[in-house]
C-alpha cells in the first residue's frame, strides 16, 4: 500500500506544530537555566556568609589571644617598672649639713639600684630575643641598647615643646648615653675573641698607656686622672666625699627648678674645694723631713717639677717625652730629657 501524500496545508501545519514545540522547549530550557543560576546564587550566598562568619570568629579569637599575650607583663617589663619605681624614690628637698650628705648617699644608692634593675631587664630582653630569633640572628647587647636609645628619642620627639623641655632634654641625654654604651659593647664584642685581650675595652680606656707598650709593665696599672691630677693626692675617704659632691650637683641637672649655671657652679665649687684639700695633703706628705729624700726617690716624682708620675708634668710638656706625659719619666724620679731641656734653657 502506498502512503497518501500530504497536502501543502498539512505539511505547513506540521511544520508550525514542530516550530511551536521547539520554542516551548527553548523556553523551558531557559527557565531551567535561570532557576539553576538562582539556586547557585542562593547557595553561594549561604556558603559565603557561613565562611565569612567563621573567618570573623577566628579573627576575633586571634585578636583576643594577642591582646591577652600583650597584656601579660614580661620579666623585662616588670624589671623596668621596678627601676622606674626605685628611681622615683630620690629626694630633692633642699638640705644642709649631715642630712645633705645622707641624702646624696641615699640618692646614689637609689640610682645604682635602678641601673642594676635596668641591666637585668636588658638581659631578660636579650633572652626573649634569643628565643624568638632564628639561629644566627641573636640580638646582642649593643643592638638592645640602640633599640632602647631609639625608643627614648621617639618618645622625646612625641612630646610637645611647651612645658616638656626638661623632660625632652633628659630623654635625649639618656639616648646619647645608651648610644655610647652600645659603642662600648660593640668594641667589647669585637675584642672578646682576641687572645691578647685580658680586659674589656672600656676598662682598658680607663687605664694609663705605658711608654714601653708591653703587657705586664708595672706602670700599666697606674690610673690616669683626666684633667684632674690632684685627685691622686686625695685619700679614699676624700675621694668618696668628692664623688658625693659631684653626684649631688649632677642630680640638680634633672630638677626642673635648678638652673644649669647653678649646677655648673656647684661642680666648679666642689672641684676647687677638694683641689685645695688635695694640695694641702700633698704638701704635708712631701714636706722636708728626715726621710724626705727617700720618699722622693720612692714616689718617682720628677726631680725638676715635683709632679707625681700619674699626673701631668707641666715642665716636661715641651720636651721630647711622648705626648708630654709625666708617666714617661724613668722610674727613680727624673725625666730622661729633663737634663737636656734644662741645659738648653740655661744656654
Amino acid at each position: 500500500m502506498s502512503e497518501t501524500p500530504m497536502t501543502r496545508d498539512e505539511a505547513a501545519a506540521r511544520a508550525h506544530t514542530a516550530e511551536a514545540a521547539t520554542v516551548e522547549l527553548t523556553a523551558d530550557r531557559d527557565a531551567a537555566r535561570a532557576e539553576a543560576a538562582a539556586l547557585r546564587g542562593q547557595l553561594a550566598a549561604v556558603c559565603g556568609s557561613t565562611v565569612a562568619a567563621w573567618m570573623q570568629e577566628q579573627q576575633r579569637l586571634i585578636t583576643t589571644l594577642h591582646a591577652e599575650l600583650e597584656a601579660r607583663p614580661s620579666r623585662a617589663t616588670v624589671l623596668r617598672e621596678a627601676a622606674e619605681t626605685a628611681e622615683g624614690l630620690r629626694q630633692f628637698e633642699t638640705t644642709t649639713g649631715p642630712r645633705r650628705s645622707a641624702q646624696v648617699s641615699e640618692n646614689v644608692g637609689v640610682l645604682r639600684l635602678a641601673d642594676k634593675l635596668r641591666r637585668l631587664a636588658d638581659a631578660a630582653e636579650r633572652d626573649d630575643a634569643g628565643k624568638d630569633t632564628p639561629t644566627g640572628g641573636e640580638s646582642t647587647r649593643a643592638a638592645v641598647l640602640r633599640e632602647e636609645a631609639d625608643r627614648w628619642r621617639r618618645e622625646a620627639d612625641g612630646l610637645p615643646d611647651a612645658g616638656q623641655v626638661h623632660h625632652k632634654r633628659v630623654l635625649y641625654g639618656g639616648a646619647i648615653v645608651l648610644d655610647r654604651q652600645a659603642e662600648a659593647a660593640e668594641r667589647d664584642e669585637a675584642q672578646k675573641d682576641c687572645p691578647h685581650q685580658r680586659e674589656s675595652v672600656r676598662d682598658a680606656d680607663r687605664r694609663q698607656a705605658c711608654r714601653c707598650g708591653q703587657p705586664g709593665c708595672e706602670h700599666c696599672d697606674t690610673p690616669e686622672w683626666y684633667g684632674l691630677p690632684w685627685l691622686a693626692w686625695l685619700d679614699e675617704l676624700d675621694q668618696q666625699a668628692f664623688l658625693g659632691e659631684i653626684a649631688s650637683a649632677a642630680l640638680g641637672y634633672y630638677r626642673a627648678e635648678d638652673d644649669d649655671a647653678d649646677v655648673l657652679r656647684s661642680v666648679v665649687q666642689a672641684c676647687a674645694t677638694y683641689r685645695l684639700v688635695a694640695e694641702a695633703d700633698h704638701a704635708q706628705a712631701t714636706a722636708p723631713g728626715p726621710d724626705a729624700v727617700e720618699e722622693q726617690s720612692v714616689s718617682g716624682a720628677c726631680e725638676r717639677c715635683g709632679e707625681p708620675p700619674e699626673s701631668w708634668c707641666t715642665h716636661c710638656a715641651g720636651c721630647a717625652c711622648p705626648d708630654g706625659r709625666a708617666e714617661t719619666h724613668a722610674p727613680g724620679g727624673s725625666c730622661p730629657n729633663a737634663s737636656a731641656a734644662g741645659s738648653g734653657e740655661r744656654q
